[in-house]
């Protein structure tokens, strides 16, 4: 009779590679013991059974998973939207600089007025992580530890949101 092929699960291999972990750290454990337990940890699961496993999980979902990687890809900036020169931004005019003293209040309203420039931008990039990009980002991790654990043939595009 042909053996059963056992399911692998991910998460119950994980849980007993943290296990395995917690024992080896222990200062008491046995040589030997040691050994049997860095060899059940490194043999827990072959690079075959990680790829049928991610394969067919990404089949079942195959259009969602598309779809959920390319939003997070537009959405983090990845895609090029930029197009390259042009034009010309050569002008012909002839642009000439006043020459004067520079005081120093001037200089000083001058870096004023950056500084507060540079503040408020980078309040902004903070709202933006903070409201915007990180929920994505746990989004997409939870989306697809999702389609990884439970197997759900209807997967929606809502978990990206939580």
């Amino acid at each position: 009779m042909a053996k059963k092929k056992e399911e692998f699960n991910v998460d119950e291999a994980l849980n007993r590679l943290e296990e395995i972990n917690k024992k080896l750290a222990d200062k008491d454990i046995e040589l030997n013991e040691s050994i049997e337990l860095y060899k059940e940890g490194t043999v827990m699961w072959t690079r075959k059974q990680l790829k049928e496993k991610a394969k067919a999980v990404f089949r079942m979902n195959y259009w969602r998973c598309v779809l959920a990687a390319a939003m997070v890809y537009i959405g983090f900036g990845g895609a090029a939207w930029g197009g390259g020169n042009l034009g010309s931004s050569h002008s012909s005019r002839n642009v000439t600089i006043p020459k004067g003293n520079v005081t120093p209040a001037a200089i000083m309203v001058f870096v004023i007025v950056f500084l507060i420039v540079m503040l408020i931008g980078l309040a902004i990039a903070i709202m933006f992580a903070t409201f915007l990009w990180n929920p994505l980002d746990l989004g997409i991790c939870r989306f697809f530890l999702k389609n990884l654990n439970h197997n759900l043939e209807q997967l929606s595009l809502k978990e990206l949101l939580f």
